[in-house]
């Protein structure tokens, strides 16, 4: 273990790797001055379903608001989230893509 992380292997995957579509998604926009990203866009082929998964996510939670006010009140709340999709992700895409979520 030690070891490992001593040459910097990365530990939470699954969470890099979802930071990392959110930077392909910024620098889309930052390009192309929106965020309707085409199938197959060739530089991040994955970007248009990974972005399409991520507001349907999003859409299921009720919004930063709704999982904000849930789990301030209930910590089990975070167990009616759908997979994938915790409250910090979401105010994370609200903060970027706005009112295009």
């Amino acid at each position: 273990f030690q070891a490992l992380s001593a040459i910097g292997f990365c530990w939470e995957f699954h969470e890099t790797a979802w930071d990392d579509m959110l930077d392909d998604l910024k620098d889309f926009h930052k390009r192309h001055g929106h965020f309707r990203v085409p199938p197959k866009y060739k530089d991040s082929p994955k970007l248009c379903i990974w972005l399409r998964r991520q507001k349907r996510l999003f859409t299921k939670t009720g919004g930063v608001e709704d999982l904000n006010h849930e789990l301030g009140e209930n910590e089990a709340a975070e167990a009616k989230l759908p997979p994938n999709m915790t409250a910090e992700r979401a105010e994370k895409l609200q903060a970027i893509l706005g009112p295009d979520l």
